[in-house]
């Protein structure tokens, strides 16, 4: 019996195990392959001609059975030009224009748009992916094509590369995540593009159906922001992977009839990511100077990648689909933990909170401490140069000492100083300004510190009244004829 076969009947034995809606609705999960339409758009030019164009189309079917096998069903077909007019800025097709004009396609697993155009020599090949249960369009994938025979070995390199494996989310248990492979029992080939691997990141993205299973019109397909599913483990079809995320219960615990969880391969065609940090709210502003940290797996230390620079903006490296967790920070302030695969996205927002106003009541507040702790320190020392005048009844030296100690700062003028400050942070946030409010509050119990006690310099003129009062009756004691 090969080895596909006794997958198809250990999967047979489990599915029987479960209820018969759920069993069947796992078996063509697993064991219905990929439904995958190319879309061909190329204006024909006596370089390009119709005879060339069905030449590529028969290609790109015979390569999808001998790379593919079973887990592809391929058909192609010339792109309908009211599509390819309709092609956005992204070189993407509005889901609302295949809803409306091409419903069937939105049924299918997969849309590959290959776009032909001419270049100087030969052709420029553009290929994009969108999975029809996530409408996620893929980056572009670009190829050059110099010859006529190049053509069709390019258009199928671009078309494999753009192909993004999914899979289904089937329990979620704390940080773990277990998945089930698309077409996971026909892959025989451990090398397939099908195929998802261990180490690799997926991202997870919800789908909420109407009752004609279509996505509801609000939030009906959301892809969970500065979230990851990196594979730790495979299983067959079965994936157990670690979910990590910026975010408290990022993908529900559970499913249902009408909500289907789901996770797309994270495959990176960029050179770096830059994240563009700036500020929440409706004044929102870059926020620069942010310092920002590389957490990669299986590495104890971060690695410090630097501070983002006037524009908010840092880019960070490609790392071969390694997912990281990037540590944002301002000052002694943890602000985000964002989960990524870099060379996703060439670029990606990240609105942080606003985190000037606390820095700002971070620096006043560690001068205030750096001030009050200065005031402690010179009180004591003339504390101490005072009682030793008095040890020595240097009484006018004393009182000197004293009257210096009078013009230093007290508690009060270190309140009014700090209350001064107070009223000139404040933040938006509610947020920062709870910690802003902590850091004054913080300050407060500081200074009652008992070396700042405003009673100090009270008890020292007691000393000195005491002590002078002490030398004078000595001094009448011992005096001749008493």
């Amino acid at each position: 019996m090969s080895q596909r076969m006794r997958l198809a009947v250990l999967s047979l034995a489990l599915a029987a195990l479960l209820p018969p809606a759920a069993a069947l609705a796992q078996a063509e999960w697993e064991y219905t392959p990929y439904a995958v339409t190319v879309w061909i758009s190329a204006d024909p030019t006596p370089q390009l001609p119709p005879a060339a164009l069905d030449s590529l189309a028969a290609h790109l079917v015979r390569r999808g059975e001998a790379v593919f096998g079973s887990v592809w069903s391929l058909q192609t077909a010339i792109a309908p030009q009211a599509a390819i007019d309709r092609l956005d800025a992204a070189g993407q097709i509005p889901i609302e224009f295949l809803a409306d004009q091409h419903p069937e396609i939105l049924k299918q697993d997969k849309l590959i748009l290959l776009r032909i155009l001419p270049a100087a020599p030969g052709w420029r090949i553009a290929a994009r992916e969108l999975d029809c249960r996530t409408r996620q369009w893929s980056p572009l994938v670009v190829r050059e094509a110099g010859t006529l025979a190049e053509l069709p070995l390019r258009a199928w390199d671009a078309v494999a590369e753009t192909f993004t494996p999914l899979a289904q989310i089937e329990r979620v248990e704390g940080a773990q995540v277990i998945a089930r492979l698309r077409a996971g029992g026909l892959i025989v080939d451990p090398a397939s593009a099908a195929q998802i691997h261990v180490g690799r990141a997926l991202m997870p993205i919800i789908r909420r159906n109407d009752r004609t299973g279509k996505p509801a019109a609000r939030n009906g397909i959301m892809a969970v922001p500065w979230t990851l599913l990196t594979v730790g483990e495979r299983n067959d079809s079965l994936l157990t992977c670690q979910l990590t995320s910026g975010y408290r219960s990022a993908i529900p615990t559970r499913g249902g009839i009408r909500t289907q969880r789901l996770a797309l391969l994270i495959k990176p065609q960029y050179p770096a990511t830059t994240l563009a940090f700036r500020s929440r709210g409706e004044n929102s502003r870059p926020l620069s100077g942010y310092e920002v940290y590389a957490r990669i797996p299986g590495q104890e230390d971060p690695e410090y990648l630097g501070p983002s620079d006037w524009r908010g903006h840092i880019d960070v490296p490609a790392t071969g689909g390694t997912p990281l967790t990037l540590i944002v920070k301002n000052g002694n302030q943890l602000l985000a933990r964002l989960p990524l695969v870099p060379g996703q996205v060439p670029l990606l927002d990240a609105p942080l909170t606003d985190d000037e106003g606390r820095l700002q009541a971070e620096g006043a507040v560690a001068a205030l401490y750096s001030r009050a702790l200065d005031l402690v320190a010179r009180r004591e020392i003339l504390a101490a140069r005072i009682r030793k005048q008095l040890a020595e009844q240097k009484f006018a030296e004393a009182d000197a000492l004293i009257d210096e100690f009078r013009k230093l700062e007290g508690r009060a003028e270190l309140f009014r100083s700090l209350d001064e400050q107070q009223r000139l942070v404040e933040a938006s946030d509610r947020l920062t300004q709870q910690r802003i409010d902590k850091l004054f509050g913080d300050a407060r119990r500081l200074l009652t510190n008992k070396g700042l006690a405003d009673d100090m310099i009270n008890t020292l003129a007691s000393e000195l009244a005491r002590a002078r009062s002490a030398a004078s009756s000595t001094s009448k004691t011992s005096a001749p004829g008493t």
